[in-house]
């Protein structure tokens, strides 16, 4: 089955009038349409769940803070405090 210009001007139609903000309702929402249409044109596809915390500034704050605090630290006369809390910012799984 082939698709459409029109039937996609449809589908874009139908998920941008669903609000789905981050780990939200709306999220999951459009994913089941998602899989459920692709399915729908013998496409296999499943939704993969993941642990989150349904925001995306905090841990780039936290993220950028460290960063800083680390930069100030290495300054001075804390350079192993610094090169430690630098190094935990860098490795973005030690957040969330």
């Amino acid at each position: 089955m082939a698709v459409t210009a029109t039937d996609l001007r449809t589908g874009v139609a139908e998920l941008s009038a669903i609000h789905r903000p981050s780990a939200s309702a709306g999220e999951r929402e459009a994913a089941e349409w998602i899989v459920a249409t692709l399915r729908e044109i013998g496409v296999p596809a499943r939704i993969e769940e993941e642990r989150v915390h349904g925001e995306y500034w905090s841990p780039l704050a936290l993220l950028s803070g460290a960063s800083a605090l680390a930069g100030l630290a290495a300054r001075g006369r804390r350079s192993a405090l610094g090169t430690a809390v630098g190094a935990l910012a860098a490795d973005h799984r030690q957040v969330g």
